[in-house]
């Protein structure tokens, strides 16, 4: 038996009684009794990726795939440049070189790149808070920093090579250098008086080892 998919689909098995019986659409084996077969096919959909300059860097994950396929949309800049974004009908849809997501109709994605510089912003404790901001960016754009203390911590400054360059969570500067920057958290220490003379110190559980 054998199964053809028209235009925009694509065959995915030969299943008996809900069972899955082969996975080719050219099904061949012997005749020793009635047999039911269903041919069961999806649609498929186009992951269409360009470059907003092949000079400045490359793409790669586009194909056709079938719906409901987790797919990966790779950006790649060459020396020089950064990546900045994809976007998608001029909208951008995900600053992550490597953007990963569930094909679920078609898409064309553009990934744009520039002459720039790459800022790297980390935290001093992962558990005392979080960072966001970190990628390319074009050569005289601001970058703007994000730091966000967790529950129990608080924010304290940003580092740079161990040398203190802002104490504003939000910190905002112009892109003229590659820049790596930390975050520096700590623990809020409570004191408290809980009964006449003697002091009780707490501070967050997950500060084990700060």
């Amino acid at each position: 038996v054998s199964a053809t998919a028209k235009s925009g689909y694509a065959f995915v098995n030969w299943t008996e009684g809900g069972e899955v019986v082969s996975s080719s659409p050219l099904y061949a084996f012997p005749a020793t009794a009635d047999r039911t077969l269903v041919a069961n096919f999806q649609p498929t959909y186009q992951l269409i990726l360009s470059s907003s300059s092949p000079t400045m860097g490359t793409v790669a994950g586009g194909n056709t795939f079938l719906i409901g396929t987790n797919v990966t949309a790779t950006a790649t800049a060459k020396p020089g440049y950064v990546f900045l974004n994809w976007t998608e009908a001029g909208s951008i849809v995900s600053t992550t070189p490597a953007f990963s997501f569930t094909l679920l109709n078609q898409r064309t994605l553009v990934a744009n790149f520039a002459a720039g510089f790459t800022v790297t912003a980390t935290s001093s404790f992962t558990p005392g808070g979080s960072v966001s901001g970190s990628g390319g960016y074009a050569t005289g754009s601001v970058v703007t920093l994000l730091a966000t203390p967790a529950a129990g911590y608080q924010f304290t400054h940003w580092t740079e090579g161990g040398t203190v360059v802002g104490s504003s969570n939000n910190f905002s500067f112009n892109a003229a250098a590659n820049r790596t920057l930390m975050a520096n958290f700590q623990p809020i220490v409570s004191i408290t008086n809980p009964n006449p003379g003697s002091i009780r110190f707490a501070w967050p559980e997950s500060a084990a080892g700060w």
